[in-house]
């Protein structure tokens, strides 16, 4: 009866999904308070106890997948660890379908670094060392898994 109610209650504003993605991108994002591990996990167990009574599961993934590009593309994510604890919260909740484009995403940003990484490394390595430091920092990205406009 409760949990009907509380369903209810919290599909009544059709903005609750947007707010649920900007309440877990606050806690994932890096900023000037530090948060336990342990706290931060206990905070997202409570976020994913929301999301089960939210009906437009869609649109959250929409706005949390707006969010998960900004702190990864911006590195503002408080950790990867954390980040990937969320989604398998949120894989175990929906299933792979629903998380397989948040996963490119991860997927995307570690070939970036891997590949920055031989890129420097060939860098160093060349037998012509010229004076000239390059500092270079590329995204390869997949089109179908990143959204198209990040706000």
């Amino acid at each position: 009866m409760i949990g009907a109610d509380f369903e209810y209650f919290l599909n009544l504003n059709a903005k609750s999904p947007e707010y649920l993605s900007l309440f877990i991108d606050d806690k994932l994002r890096k900023s000037g308070r530090n948060m336990q591990d342990d706290d931060l996990e206990s905070i997202l167990d409570k976020a994913m106890v929301v999301f089960r009574y939210l009906q437009d599961k869609d649109i959250f993934e929409r706005y949390y997948k707006q969010h998960l590009a900004k702190r990864l593309l911006l590195s503002k994510s408080v950790s990867d660890d954390s980040e990937k604890s969320m989604l398998t919260k949120l894989k175990t909740e929906c299933g792979c379908q629903f998380t397989s484009r948040l996963e490119g995403m991860f997927r995307d940003m570690a070939f970036s670094a891997t590949t920055n990484e031989e890129f420097k490394d060939h860098l160093s390595n060349l037998a012509n060392k010229s004076t000239i430091a390059l500092e270079l920092n590329v995204k390869v990205l997949t089109t179908g898994f990143w959204p198209t406009n990040i706000v």
